[in-house]
């Protein structure tokens, strides 16, 4: 016989089995939802892609006053090759026209140019207050560069003396600065009014440490004033032209831009090599309240690169300051071959009181 025990055994799994057969099954785990695709990021645009689309919404157009000869630069065809969009419009005057329009219409509450390449009035329109700062994030690794961010250094231009090969014989051609001092120049010479930033710079090129050397610089342009008796003239082009012309034998000192120009049209002129020279700076700054400032920032970008300061630089007979193109400059070139070094006038030395000091001085030389 089966134990109560056992029955009762027997029975508990019977009924558990029952009651496991008749239980709710199980719902199986829901699915994960697959993750959603990630959204591609918009490409990043370049600065000068920015600059563009900025640049598209102020009217089409930007503005340039210039101080060196405009005409014979190919700037606008270059540059509205780059931007098509962009109409470049080119005021080119003396620089000290360009600065008394800039501050007139400063006073005046009107603001029409864009961006503004002058040489020592740059100093000045920085100190009017006319100038907005700009990164020049193209000018890195440049010479004679100035420690504000107002302006750049874009070209350069020298003093040099130049004689005429038909008048000066090849042994009389002068071989040193003294040399000009002899008298025997005497009412054989062109001295200019517009030479009156000589005096600095031959007080830079004789400098005694950083300090300039002014008495060094008044006694030799003295000296030369008052013994080769020259015919004084204004500017520098018209002089020159009579220089070529024969009616003198030494121009004391003039532009090398002037000087260049003429000698690549073939005429009897040439540098007399004696040494180091020295110059002004052709400066690009981004005008105060400018119009079209995205527009004139992309001329400023494309004006300091290698295309664009070789398209300025090659035409007006500048030097360039970028150390990567000079192989490639015009003038570079011309000066190396002559064993010429141009030594720049710092950008801090071009100020108004040195300039004051040097014109006072060159115009008393001169008798005006």
């Amino acid at each position: 016989m089966v134990r109560t025990g056992q029955w009762f055994i027997i029975i508990g799994l019977v009924l558990s089995l029952v009651l496991a057969g008749c239980a709710t099954p199980q719902a199986p785990a829901p699915e994960r939802p697959a993750a959603a695709s990630p959204t591609p990021a918009a490409p990043q645009l370049t600065r000068e892609q920015q600059l563009v689309e900025a640049a598209k919404k102020e009217g089409g157009e930007v503005t340039l006053w210039v101080h060196t000869i405009a005409e014979q630069i190919n700037l606008t065809k270059l540059f509205q090759a780059r931007y098509p969009f962009l109409k470049m419009n080119i005021w080119n005057s003396q620089g000290a026209e360009i600065l008394a329009k800039l501050a007139e219409e400063s006073k005046a509450g009107r603001h029409s140019v864009d961006v503004l390449i002058l040489s020592s009035e740059m100093a000045d329109a920085r100190t009017m207050g006319l100038l907005s700062e700009y990164e020049f994030p193209n000018v890195v690794g440049w010479t004679n560069q100035p420690k504000h961010n107002f302006s750049r250094g874009l070209g350069g231009a020298g003093r040099v003396i130049v004689y005429n090969t038909n008048v000066v014989a090849p042994a009389e051609v002068p071989k040193t600065y003294e040399d000009l001092t002899s008298t025997k120049w005497a009412g054989k010479t062109f001295m200019s009014t517009s030479g009156e930033d000589t005096p600095l710079f031959w007080a830079y090129l004789w400098r005694e440490g950083d300090k300039l050397n002014w008495d060094k610089a008044f006694s030799f342009w003295g000296d030369v004033a008052k013994n080769s008796k020259p015919l004084v003239a204004s500017g520098f082009s018209g002089p020159l032209a009579r220089l070529a012309a024969g009616e003198k034998a030494l121009f004391l000192p003039v532009s090398t831009p002037s000087t260049m120009r003429l000698m690549s049209l073939g005429a009897p002129i040439a540098i007399a090599p004696l040494g180091s020279v020295s110059g002004d700076m052709a400066s690009i700054g981004l005008a105060k309240d400018a119009p079209h400032p995205n527009s004139a920032r992309l001329l400023i970008d494309w004006l300091t690169s290698s295309e664009g300061v070789l398209a300025y630089a090659n035409p007006t007979q500048y030097f360039v300051v970028d150390p990567k193109l000079t192989s490639k400059s015009v003038t570079n070139s011309r000066f190396k071959a002559l064993n010429i070094e141009w030594d720049a006038l710092p950008p801090e030395a071009m100020n108004s009181e040195n300039l004051k000091k040097s014109s006072d001085f060159w115009m008393k030389a001169l008798g005006r």
